[in-house]
């Protein structure tokens, strides 16, 4: 079967590939200088005080170093391992008073049904007869779920790959930058760079109980293949850890902020091989599609306000189309129910990844070849 191609576009964006020979002088030079340039982007948006800086900073510079020629890289290692962190990082916000939460919970997947169902469809129209793509690629464009999950099962349901790679990576990225950026600037929400005092060091006792959550969750949900293992199994060890009492404490402010600037740097560097100045339509239309998801998004939040009490910030937060660890990260520096917020993540990023394929092969879609 003859394969569309998108012009302009040298290489899809991708998740970081994993690499396994890191002597390769030229590769880690690559990757050396995508730390170095994320590592200068967020200590840039550090002293301008912009919200998460770190992440945020990261993700902009590597990404704008992407898209000029540099020659970004990031392995899937490197950021499983700072998944760790941030995934012990957000256990530590739970609380037993979540448990108490169970109804507000449950209401809240309703929404979250709403928002997927609605979403989806507005994308299947938006790609469908704006972007003119095949409807097998539309369809795995419009789904909000995790960006190398959606890749992996789009590409072997047989979605065009590099259409599908490029609006997931840019929805991620605008959703990633447009949160915050509203909540600091646009919702009158205050907001700190954390809402924990910094803390340099703990105890070796509690430092060895986060260790051991974080080596134990991720060995346990790797043999279990969880989805997100390197994230949602040290979250749930160290929620089950923070919950009982065993620790009061959170990973150390210095290696937040380094997940936080390769979490950016892995995310930007998706775009290593793009041509900017080549790419320019399908670039409008991923952006397009990013600004229609978040706009939906916002409608959505502000009629679950109004017309059932839910918190504005906490929907927006907990729907928002992009990471669970980004979104987790935002509701961490804005004091915004990190917990509440993280469990729901979870329960998009599974139902989407499970409840897509599924509902594609009852529709009994095929690609069609391009005439």
């Amino acid at each position: 079967m003859p394969k569309t191609r998108l012009r302009g576009v040298r290489k899809p964006p991708q998740c970081a590939r994993p690499v396994t020979d890191l002597a390769q002088p030229q590769l880690a030079l690559r990757i050396l200088l995508t730390i170095v340039v994320g590592s200068a982007g967020g200590a840039v948006f550090a002293w301008l005080k912009l919200p998460l800086p770190w992440m945020l900073g990261s993700l902009c510079a590597v990404t704008l170093a992407a898209l000029m020629g540099a020659p970004m890289r990031f392995t899937q290692r490197g950021r499983s391992v700072m998944a760790v962190v941030l995934g012990v990082l957000l256990g530590s916000t739970f609380t037993p008073d979540l448990f108490a939460r169970l109804g507000s919970l449950l209401s809240m997947l309703g929404v979250l049904a709403i928002y997927v169902f609605a979403s989806m469809a507005l994308g299947m129209g938006y790609f469908l007869w704006i972007a003119k793509q095949d409807r097998v690629t539309a369809y795995f464009c419009s789904a909000p779920g995790g960006f190398a999950e959606m890749i992996l099962v789009g590409e072997a349901m047989g979605a065009e790959p590099r259409q599908l790679s490029l609006a997931h990576a840019v929805r991620v990225l605008m959703t990633v930058l447009a949160v915050p950026l509203w909540f600091r600037y646009g919702a009158d929400i205050p907001s700190s760079d954390m809402v924990r005092p910094m803390v340099l060091a703990i105890p070796w006792q509690d430092g060895g109980i986060l260790v051991a959550c974080g080596v134990a969750g991720w060995f346990v949900a790797s043999r279990i293949k969880l989805g997100a293992a390197p994230m949602l199994g040290p979250m749930a060890f160290s929620a089950a850890a923070h919950i009982s009492g065993l620790t009061e404490f959170a990973p150390p402010f210095w290696l937040v902020a380094a997940a936080q600037v390769a979490l950016g740097a892995a995310a930007g560097a998706r775009f290593a091989g793009l041509a900017l100045a080549v790419v320019g339509r399908a670039l409008a239309i991923a952006l397009g599609w990013s600004v229609l998801l978040l706009g939906l998004l916002a409608a959505l939040a502000k009629a679950a306000e109004h017309l059932a009490g839910f918190d504005y910030a906490v929907v927006m937060l907990a729907m928002a189309p992009a990471g669970m660890a980004e979104m987790g990260l935002v509701a961490l520096a804005l004091g915004i129910d990190t917990a509440f917020v993280s469990t729901v993540q979870v329960i998009r990023l599974t139902s989407v990844v499970v409840l897509t394929p599924s509902l594609f092969r009852l529709l009994g879609w095929k690609r069609e070849a391009p005439s």
